[in-house]
């Protein structure tokens, strides 16, 4: 029996190298995620706007969670795409929040600015 060694192994769904850098852990869930940001983009004319958030905080930030204590300390060239991770996943959820404003009936004298502030507002409330 031939063991061979490896850079990079896996444990508890981290992948671990041998320096330690955690740069593919942090790529690959940067990577992981973006590919469901992508999904979630195409279903965000079909879903309201608290649906859109509960798949963005499944899909997207417990992965970003998970173990995050890890990367305490770590350079910020390898959590600099667990950032982009996170300005995309708020950025689709602003833009379902404002397709949302501009498909229901919002009134001519309040704007679609108030409208949004509104859905802000019960967001942030829950």
């Amino acid at each position: 029996m031939d063991i061979q060694p490896s850079d990079v192994v896996r444990d508890l769904r981290v992948l671990l190298d041998s320096e330690l850098t955690l740069k593919h852990h942090a790529n690959r869930i940067a990577s992981t995620c973006f590919y469901h940001l992508c999904r979630l983009r195409q279903l965000k004319r079909h879903l309201g706007v608290e649906v859109m958030k509960q798949l963005i905080s499944s899909f997207i930030f417990s992965r970003l969670d998970y173990c995050n204590a890890l990367l305490i300390g770590l350079p910020l060239c390898t959590v600099v795409p667990l950032q982009l991770v996170q300005n995309a996943a708020l950025r689709l959820l602003l833009v379902s929040l404002l397709v949302f404003a501009l498909s229901t009936d919002c009134p001519d004298n309040t704007g679609l600015w108030a409208c949004m502030r509104g859905g802000m507002a019960h967001i942030k409330n829950e």
